[in-house]
């Protein structure tokens, strides 16, 4: 078996652990003002969320502790976006009531999992949440991180406003904790545990 194939059953833990060790990266890039290489980052790690499990379950290397490392580098991750947008958008006061649905159940899922009352399973309504979740949180950095003006981000950021994505994160979030306890469905067929 060549080494290559032998070494790729670590890459999706690999992938989640560059995750979950996005605040020691990250926080230092933002505060020392590196915004452009804070966003790549950003972006690059957010993107792992979406890339570990179906490598994973592509190459046939789904674990347990693999799909709990995932939970809770989505955690991590998002706690840090969080934190980093209270540092930058303190002056503004609609930030804090849309991020603190969205730390309480972050807090709720991982206090449940952490006593195993919740599966290390996926959903789709958990994916969708946290998909709008880290692209409202990303957008609502782009504009005090980087002093450059790129049209079409500029555009996307505009047409997709912070505070919508924001929002729509924070109602599907009961929905997502409902689903996780076992009492509201899921959006469709239930996903594979993530690797």
């Amino acid at each position: 078996m060549p080494r290559w194939i032998q070494f790729r059953i670590y890459i999706p833990n690999l992938l989640t652990t560059a995750r979950l060790l996005a605040p020691v990266y990250l926080m230092p890039l933002f505060v020392e003002g590196y915004g452009m290489t804070f966003l790549g980052l950003t972006v690059l790690a957010a993107s792992t969320d979406c890339v570990d499990g179906k490598l994973a379950r592509h190459w046939k290397c789904v674990t347990v502790g693999g799909a709990t490392l995932d939970i809770f580098a989505d955690k991590a991750f998002c706690f840090t976006l969080v934190a980093i947008g209270l540092i930058s958008w303190k002056d503004f006061w609609w930030y804090m009531p849309l991020v603190a649905p969205l730390v309480t159940y972050h807090a709720v899922v991982m206090f449940r999992r952490a006593m195993g009352s919740v599966q290390f399973n996926s959903s789709r309504i958990a994916k969708t949440k946290m998909a709008l979740e880290m692209t409202g949180l990303i957008a609502s950095l782009w504009s005090t991180s980087n002093g450059l003006h790129f049209t079409q981000i500029d555009a996307f950021v505009d047409t997709f406003s912070v505070v919508e994505l924001l929002l729509a994160a924070v109602i599907l979030a009961p929905w997502s904790l409902a689903h996780y306890l076992g009492y509201a469905p899921d959006l469709g067929p239930a996903a594979e545990a993530n690797g």
